[in-house]
Parts: structure tokens; sequence; C-alpha cells
């Protein structure tokens, strides 16, 4: 994410959105495609409760963590 784009994608996942990843050919996602799972990005509160971060989630109301890092990981993963 970088300049214009970071306002765009905020503005987008400023709620639990579904993720589109953009990497269609990817073998990654291939794999994700073949279990069928869905993951959205919305805003939760840190820890400590000082910020608000984006997470990936396997929810639409985005309360299940796609997980143990807040979907960082899966996140990782799927976007290289």
């Amino acid at each position: 994410i970088d300049g214009q784009n970071d306002a765009e994608f905020l503005e987008e996942y400023a709620a639990c959105n579904k993720y589109e990843n953009e990497n269609q050919g990817d073998d990654r996602r291939r794999k994700l495609d073949d279990a069928e799972k869905e993951y959205y990005i919305g805003p939760y509160c840190a820890d400590q409760g000082g910020e608000v971060v984006l997470g990936m989630f396997t929810d639409n109301t985005c309360t299940s963590f796609a997980d143990a890092y807040g979907g960082t990981a899966t996140y990782a993963e799927m976007t290289g």
C-alpha cells in the first residue's frame, strides 16, 4: 500500500468488508480457492486499547481472526 492507494484501502476497510486478493494466478490463492475460504478485513482495537488497527477475519462480522496474529500471518501468506 502506498500514497493515494493508502487512503482508498483504508476507506474500503473502515468497516468489515470481503477481501479480494489481486494475485488471482498465484498458487497460494488457488489453494485458498480450493478450500472455498473467504476472508474479510476490518478494524479492531489493539490490546492496549490505544489504537485501532486492521485485521483479517474468517467471518463477515469481523469477529473471528484468520489466525492467532490478528490475521497478519494469513494476509502475508496470501500476498507474499
